[in-house]
């Protein structure tokens, strides 16, 4: 009876009956797959004014509403985000990009006072609004678990079915 075939070294020479203690032979285990981990999510600005308006993410200049849409695509962690538009103060926050949520973030820059060298005959006042409870561009954050993350308090028709008003809590900038 002749020895069954096994995969044997180059150049090794076996004669009749004679087997190797080693072989070549791997039983790997099947790889297994894992779904890659996502390593971006989404910032979502609501902020006027839109026109010319430049972001800058972490001291990075990324580029405009224009440029880059309402919806824009970051890297996952903390990051600190810059506002800037000529005419108005620089508006800066800082939020936590997550996967799987879209950060929406609603406000207003701050218009800087006109220069004294070109006086203007001051415009009749409008009648005033109502104030909401709390202005746009607010640093106030309002939190639901799960549902809600942003500056402007939501309201039961902004926020999903499902959102539960009563588990909102405030913080409060330092």
């Amino acid at each position: 009876m002749l020895p069954a075939y096994g995969y044997y070294g180059v150049g090794t020479t076996f004669g009749y009956g004679v087997s190797s203690s080693t072989t070549y032979e791997t039983t790997a285990p099947p790889p297994v797959y894992e779904a890659p981990l996502p390593e971006t999510g989404v910032l979502q600005l609501d902020v006027e004014p839109r026109q010319s308006l430049q972001i800058f993410v972490d001291g990075l200049y990324i580029g405009t509403l224009a440029d880059l849409g309402e919806d824009i695509e970051l890297r996952l962690g903390a990051r600190r985000i810059e506002l800037r538009a000529p005419g108005y103060r620089t508006l800066i926050f800082d939020t936590e990009i997550v996967p799987d949520r879209i950060i929406v973030y609603r406000g207003a820059l701050d218009r800087l006072p006109e220069s004294p060298a070109a006086p203007r005959t001051p415009a009749p006042q409008a009648p005033q609004a109502p104030q909401a409870q709390q202005a746009p561009g607010s640093r106030i954050m309002y939190l639901i678990p799960g549902c809600y993350m942003g500056n402007v308090q939501p309201t039961a028709a902004m926020l999903r079915p499902g959102c539960d008003l009563s588990k909102l809590s405030t913080i409060l900038p330092q």
